[in-house]
């Protein structure tokens, strides 16, 4: 995420269109190894959008 971050900073200061793509997925833990993250207390559980879930 970080990365995304300084890229959509740098690229939106320069009036770029940025596009992003969201995957699923149902090992959270593996995500936040393989990107390099570590999971916001919040992302502990994969909740299930509802209706009026603001997620």
């Amino acid at each position: 995420m970080p990365i995304i971050q300084k890229i959509y900073t740098e690229q939106s200061k320069k009036d770029k269109t940025i596009y992003i793509y969201v995957k699923e997925t149902t090992d959270l833990k593996a995500m936040f190894t393989n990107y390099g993250t570590v999971p916001d207390p919040k992302d502990t559980v994969i909740r299930k959008n509802k209706k009026y879930d603001p997620q």
